[in-house]
């Protein structure tokens, strides 16, 4: 992952499957973050190919979900896997599912409520999409 300077979007690398799996699926996604305004997933802003010397990078442009919070003290990374799911903790670095698993997020019932129907309904939409790798960014 990449921060842009002021740290509002992120840029991650993609294969061309990942590009032609989002280019296939743009207009249901576009339709369900429409109807779905309070869905998790993210927020793609664009797509590009960077050429330089022979070499080719592509990779999408996203929101950065913290951008605009306070420091944060952890983030985490959770595929719902405990398969090579540990990092080494270190400042500013993500963590995985196994550095979460003894964590424990105290909300009221109205947000866990709402945050559970959309991940129920984000993952719906995955699902419809031939799309099993699902990551919750915390």
């Amino acid at each position: 992952f990449w921060f842009t300077a002021d740290k509002r979007y992120v840029l991650k690398t993609i294969s061309d499957a990942e590009v032609a799996t989002l280019v296939r699926m743009l207009p249901e996604y576009t339709a369900y973050l429409a109807s779905n305004p309070d869905s998790i997933l993210t927020r793609y802003l664009g797509v590009y190919r960077l050429v330089d010397n022979g070499q080719t990078t592509q990779f999408v442009v996203m929101n950065n979900i913290f951008e605009g919070s306070p420091t944060l003290d952890m983030m985490y990374d959770l595929k719902g896997t405990t398969e090579d799911r540990w990092v080494d903790p270190e400042p500013g670095k993500c963590l995985k599912d196994n550095n979460f698993a003894e964590s424990t997020i105290y909300c009221d019932d109205a947000t866990a409520a709402d945050f559970h129907i959309a991940v129920i309904a984000d993952t719906k939409f995955l699902e419809k999409q031939g799309i099993m790798d699902y990551s919750l960014m915390m």
